[in-house]
């Protein structure tokens, strides 16, 4: 039998989902230390970098992200939305803010260590908030919203 391939399992648990991946190698680039046996499993013959990129992206994917069908539908209710979850570096997010009584909203932006990065805004407005993502580093940020309860996961990819 060969060895050159990754295997691969995933599954959803209660509203969650997890991958396993399991290689006799790790998923390496082919550029580590000299003196061990590497094989090039990343961009070389094998497959561990389209297991690792698509199964994150499938991870951190969700269903409803992306412009909604009713976005101009009015509600009496304090909400804050994403519009797209999963986006390359240098791009835009867009957060839609329902305060229909005005309330003061502070919105920051964590990353996955918990560390504040910034403030996104803070005020009392209605509408859309568009945002530069091009100083942030690739990877996984919350976005919190104070005046209510409500976070938002960001994912920055390539």
């Amino acid at each position: 039998g060969s060895t050159n391939g990754v295997m691969m399992a995933l599954s959803t648990f209660h509203n969650g989902r997890i991958i396993g991946i399991g290689d006799s190698s790790p998923a390496d680039d082919g550029t580590g230390n000299a003196g061990n046996n590497l094989y090039n499993g990343w961009s070389g013959e094998g497959d561990d970098r389209l297991f690792f990129l698509n199964g994150t992206y499938w991870l951190i994917a969700n269903p409803n992200n992306g412009i909604k069908e009713n976005e101009n539908t009015v509600s009496n209710e304090m909400a804050i939305e994403l519009l797209s979850n999963i986006l390359r570096k240098n791009g835009k997010i867009i957060l839609i803010i329902n305060n229909p009584d005005k309330k003061p909203v502070n919105i920051d932006m964590y990353d996955i260590t918990g560390t504040k990065v910034r403030n996104l805004y803070l005020g009392n407005a209605n509408g859309k908030l568009f945002l530069n993502t091009g100083d942030l580093q690739r990877g996984v940020y919350f976005i919190k919203c104070s005046g209510f309860t409500k976070s938002l996961k960001l994912a920055i990819i390539n």
